[in-house]
């Protein structure tokens, strides 16, 4: 085995333990992309049971029971770091917990976000049925203004995870027990952080960014949600800490549009990476309704003949193959500091890129890319997937959509 690989072998195995107890792991706010001031990581310790026979809703494990273990998310139950370990099939799982709203978030609208839940994942608050969401790897999101309670909320998630069935798409995660060839222990249920903002009674949902270097702007495609008679989208660019760039628009629900022009245009390349801070704020008469940070790169992307160009230069993509698993986190990287030292060590390599195999991978891993100058390319985890299942397949495009709308401002 050549030294480099040994190398790699070797800080591979070298995953740093969880938080002392009682720290929060994996603290870091999820989407530095969409990023609001008034947050609460809701990651740490949760209650856990296996449902064997699938009957848990029956059993009343909806709302004020206690489940039988205790795990730590994010980390799935297969990892070791969740303090569970069970490598095996779970068809059937739940968690429980329960959470105060932090005084400062009090009176706002709530948003409560699932960085990806694998697979099916049914979610109710204080006993009442929020709703559900299919797909293992993207996020969703409930409005839990109207059943949330000042203290003592009691937050319940029931996951449903086939993976031979084929009607989920499980990328590398093995359909025998043990990990055999490329295939590797699965992920069931929370392997992303959850966590609760708080918005205004307009807020921004999504906003879509094109870069346009050559004309100094970048085009933004917004959607707001909530009243928006008077309501103002205000944007706002810094480079190196500098303002550079300022605009109000009407804030007119999903067509709410804007140019930015920008007073000075440094370029996004591959090794030589330069991000814009983006601050959107949703306004009205001057008040703040909702606020959030963001980031963009300034570049363009063009294919000539078999040549790929990125701001009108060849780039020869040397790329490695990320399999995106972690010893003791499976899906999850033990610590944000992972997810960077995998691009650092690509780099040091000689590497300029990624192919993200058979994976959607955590948001964060897409903004240390962006931070280090790193290309990357995401792909659809099809694996597992029967193609000639209408139902299945109908599936997996509304969930690469997502991960489409997810991912697509990253440079």
């Amino acid at each position: 085995m050549s030294t480099i690989l040994w190398l790699f072998v070797l800080l591979g195995c070298l995953v740093p333990a969880v938080s002392a107890l009682g720290e929060i792991p994996r603290p870091e706010h999820p989407r530095p992309d969409f990023e609001r001031p008034l947050w609460l990581n809701l990651n740490g310790e949760w209650q856990f049971e296996i449902d064997q026979n699938g009957d848990g809703e029956q059993r009343g494990l909806t709302q004020g029971r206690d489940l039988a273990q205790r795990i730590l998310v994010p980390f799935c139950p297969e990892s070791r770091l969740s303090g569970i370990g069970n490598r095996d099939f779970m068809r059937h799982v739940w968690y429980r917990r329960h959470f105060d709203v932090p005084s400062g978030m009090r009176g706002r609208r709530l948003l409560l976000h699932f960085g990806a839940v694998d697979w099916l994942a049914k979610v109710w608050l204080n006993g009442k049925y929020l709703g559900e969401h299919r797909g293992g790897y993207t996020p969703f999101t409930f409005d839990i203004t109207e059943h949330a309670r000042e203290t003592g909320n009691e937050l319940v998630l029931y996951a449903f995870d086939a993976t031979t069935g084929g009607t989920q798409a499980t990328g590398k995660q093995a359909h025998s027990r043990e990990s055999e060839g490329c295939v590797y222990t699965r992920t069931t249920g929370i392997w992303q952080t959850v966590y609760l903002e708080a918005a205004g009674a307009t807020y921004l949902r999504e906003f879509a960014l094109t870069p346009d270097p050559a004309n100094k702007r970048v085009l933004l495609q917004c959607e707001t949600v909530g009243p928006t008679a008077g309501v103002t989208l205000r944007l706002r660019a810094y480079a190196a800490g500098r303002l550079v760039g300022e605009e109000r628009v009407p804030a007119n629900g999903r067509a709410t549009a804007a140019v930015l022009n920008l007073k000075r245009v440094t370029l996004w390349h591959p090794g030589k990476p330069f991000l814009y801070d983006l601050v959107l704020t949703i306004e009205r008469n001057g008040a703040v309704l909702d606020e959030v940070r963001s980031y963009f790169g300034l570049r363009t992307i063009t294919i000539e003949g078999n040549r790929f160009l990125i701001n009108g230069k060849p780039v020869f993509q040397r790329l490695v193959l990320d399999q995106g698993f972690y010893p003791d986190g499976i899906y999850t990287a033990p610590t944000d500091a992972d997810l960077k030292r995998d691009v650092e060590l690509a780099m040091a390599a000689g590497f300029n890129g990624a192919r993200l195999h058979q994976k959607v991978f955590e948001p964060r891993l897409l903004y240390w890319a962006d931070k280090l100058g790193y290309i990357v390319w995401g792909e659809y985890p099809s694996w597992g997937l029967n193609a000639g299942d209408r139902t299945a397949l109908a599936q997996a495009f509304e969930e690469w959509r997502e991960v489409v709308r997810r991912d697509r401002n990253h440079p």
